[in-house]
């Protein structure tokens, strides 16, 4: 029986030790910081030859957090946070957004969640023709 009560108590703290470490871990996650970049311009296909003026602005972000992003087309896009990780970070948008890395805008796209990758940009258009938003996530190194 006394043999029974010593292993009882060791388990239990070795569980509370465990909750204690689990919480500790949680709420560093939780409050973890990292910057986004974030660069954006709309353009037009009725003049194509004009240099769209761009704004950049960097975002100190952690989980639950919302942006707001600039445009014409979505004039209330948003992006929630939902991971922040080392060497990411993955977050929702308010509206469908079409990944563009390359000429071309997907315009079904019903996308509306991404990761931003260290050393990596994500490019994300409106899905419309004749004009757009483009916006650029970068994660800057701290």
């Amino acid at each position: 029986m006394k043999r029974n009560k010593s292993v009882l108590l060791r388990l239990t703290a070795v569980l509370i030790g465990s909750a204690v470490i689990l919480a500790g871990l949680s709420a560093y996650v939780l409050t973890r910081q990292r910057t986004l970049r974030v660069t954006s311009y709309t353009w037009s296909g009725l003049e194509p030859f004009n240099e769209p003026e761009k704004t950049t602005d960097d975002h100190t972000v952690s989980i639950g957090e919302e942006i707001e992003l600039p445009g014409v087309v979505f004039k209330d896009l948003k992006a929630r946070i939902l991971w922040v990780g080392s060497d990411s970070i993955t977050f929702t948008t308010s509206r469908p957004m079409s990944r563009s890395n390359n000429p071309g805008i997907d315009l079904r796209s019903d996308d509306r969640l991404f990761t931003v990758n260290k050393k990596e940009e994500l490019r994300l258009v409106t899905p419309s023709m004749d004009m757009g938003d483009v916006h650029i996530f970068e994660l800057i190194d701290q």
